[in-house]
C-alpha cells in the first residue's frame, strides 16, 4: 500500500515583483535590473528610462515614516566613475516618538546632516552624466534631503538655514528656467523671520551655526539678480518681481563677497533699485519714480567711464557687469511707442555695443579663473539680447563650457538664449 504524499507549503517567492522597476520596463512586462540612471534592458532597447517610484512622506503626514540609511556603492556597468544608489531600510534604528510617529534615533538635525551629505556625495560623482540623467539620479537623494529638511523646518531649527543654502545652491545652479530660484529663498526668509528681526539678532544667533551673516549675503544676493533676470526674461508675474529680502539683509553683503562674484557694489545698488521698481511702481508718484530713474542713469554713466581701466581677470568681470547693467535699464520697460526713430536707433546701437563688450570680456577670462562662472547673469542678458550669430556663438560656447565642467552649472540657460535667437537673419 503507497504512503499518502504529504504537501508541504512551499516557501519563496511567488510572480515576479514590479513595484521597484522602472516605469519603462513596467509598462512593457521586462524584468528591471533596477540600474541608475538608466537600466540595462532600456539602454539595449534604445529607450528612455522612465525613471524609479519615489514615495515621500513629509514629517508633519500623520503616516508613520521608515527611514533609509543611505550609502553609496560602486557598481560595475555603469557611466564612469558613477555609483549605483543602494537605499536600506535600518529597522534596529528606529522608535517610536511622542506621537505615535516612527524615527530614528538620530536627532533631526543629524539624519539631515547625513542626507544632505549624501545627496552631495551623489551631485559629486554624477557630474559625468547628462543633464536628464544627473536629475534622475540624484533624485532620490535631493527627496530624502527635503524631507529631512521638513523635519528640521518644523522645529524652527536654525541648522535648517545650512540645508536651505545648500538646496538653493542647487536650484540656482540646476533649475531649467534661468532666474527660477526664489522657492528655497522664500523658505529661508521665513526661517529667518522667526529668528532674527534685526542684524543685532543674527550676532547673537551666528555662532551655534557659523557664518550664517555670508548664508543670508547669499540669499539676498539670489533673490536680487532673480528678480532682475526673471523679469528681462519674460516673467513679469507680480509674485515674481517682488524681492524677498530686506534692505537690512542686503547690508550684509560686504567688500569680500563683491570680490568674490566680480560685481561692482555700486552695479548691485543700480540692479536693487531696478528690482524695487518693479514692485513700488504702483506705490510711489510719478516725481519719485522720475527721481529713482534719474539715479540709476547717473549711476551707470559713473561706472561706464570706469570701463577698461583694469585688464586683468577681476577688472573684466566687473567690466561685464557694467554693460549687463545698461542692458537692464535699456530693456526694463517696453519701447514706448511715441519714441522717436533716432532715439529708437542710438537705444539700439547701446545694447549692441554692450553685448559686445560682454561677450570680450567673457573671451577674455580663462576657464580656470574663479570668475568664469560668475559672469553667468551679465551672459545671459547679452544672450537674450544678442543680434548677431558672431554674438551668439561666443554666448552659446559659454553655456556649453559651464555644463562641460565636472558640476554642470545654469542647464536651461542655453536653452531660453536659443529661443531668441531665432529670429536672427542667417548669413
Amino acid at each position: 500500500m503507497s504512503q499518502a504524499k504529504v504537501t508541504r507549503p512551499r516557501h519563496g517567492l511567488r510572480g515576479i515583483r514590479r513595484d521597484r522597476d522602472c516605469r519603462s520596463c513596467k509598462s512593457r512586462g521586462v524584468k528591471c535590473d533596477l540600474n541608475r540612471p538608466r537600466c540595462l534592458p532600456c539602454v539595449q532597447s534604445g529607450l528612455t528610462c522612465g525613471g524609479y517610484p519615489q514615495r515621500v512622506v513629509w514629517a508633519t503626514s500623520k503616516t508613520p515614516v521608515t527611514p533609509t540609511i543611505l550609502s553609496v556603492k560602486r557598481r560595475p556597468g555603469l557611466a564612469p566613475e558613477l555609483s549605483g544608489m543602494e537605499r536600506t531600510a535600518s529597522p534596529q534604528s528606529l522608535h517610536t516618538g511622542p506621537h505615535g510617529h516612527q524615527s530614528t534615533t538620530k536627532h533631526p538635525q543629524h539624519q539631515f546632516a547625513d542626507r544632505l551629505s549624501a545627496w552631495c556625495t551623489e551631485l559629486r560623482l554624477s557630474g559625468a552624466v547628462n543633464g536628464d540623467e544627473r536629475r534622475h539620479w540624484t533624485r532620490p537623494h535631493y527627496v530624502d534631503a527635503l524631507a529631512s529638511l521638513n523635519q528640521v523646518l518644523e522645529h524652527a531649527n536654525p541648522v535648517a538655514f545650512l540645508g536651505i543654502l545648500v538646496l538653493a545652491y542647487f536650484e540656482v545652479l540646476s533649475t531649467s528656467a534661468f532666474g527660477e530660484w526664489q522657492f528655497h529663498l522664500q523658505g529661508a526668509r521665513s526661517l529667518l523671520d522667526h529668528h532674527c528681526q534685526s542684524r543685532e539678532d543674527i550676532e547673537r544667533l551666528g555662532p551655534p551655526i557659523g557664518n550664517l551673516p555670508e548664508m543670508i549675503a547669499y540669499f539676498a544676493w539670489w533673490d536680487v539678480a532673480g528678480v532682475v533676470v526673471r523679469h528681462l526674461g519674460g516673467s513679469r508675474a507680480e509674485s515674481h518681481g517682488r524681492l524677498i529680502f530686506l534692505d537690512w539683509h542686503r547690508a550684509l553683503i560686504g567688500a569680500d563677497f563683491f570680490d568674490t562674484v566680480g560685481c561692482p557694489p555700486e552695479i548691485f545698488q543700480l540692479f536693487v533699485s531696478l528690482a524695487k521698481s518693479a514692485s513700488t511702481s504702483h506705490e510711489i508718484s510719478e516725481e519719485e519714480a522720475l527721481i529713482a530713474e534719474q539715479g540709476r542713469h547717473v549711476l551707470a554713466m559713473q561706472q561706464l567711464l570706469q570701463l577698461g581701466l583694469v585688464a586683468d581677470d577681476q577688472g573684466l568681470c566687473r567690466d561685464t557687469w557694467r554693460c549687463a547693467a545698461v542692458i537692464a535699464l535699456l530693456t526694463w520697460d517696453s519701447p514706448s511707442q511715441s519714441t522717436d526713430d533716432l532715439t529708437a536707433d542710438f537705444r539700439e546701437k547701446a545694447l549692441t555695443s554692450a553685448v559686445d563688450r560682454i561677450c570680450r570680456g567673457i573671451s577674455s577670462v580663462p576657464l580656470t579663473s574663479r570668475l568664469y562662472m560668475h559672469m553667468a547673469k551679465p551672459a545671459f542678458l547679452a544672450g537674450i539680447n544678442a543680434t548677431s550669430l558672431t554674438q551668439c556663438d561666443v554666448i552659446r560656447e559659454y553655456w556649453r563650457n559651464l555644463q562641460a565642467d565636472g558640476a554642470p552649472r545654469h542647464l536651461g540657460a542655453l536653452a531660453q538664449c536659443e529661443e531668441r535667437w531665432k529670429n536672427i537673419p542667417r548669413a
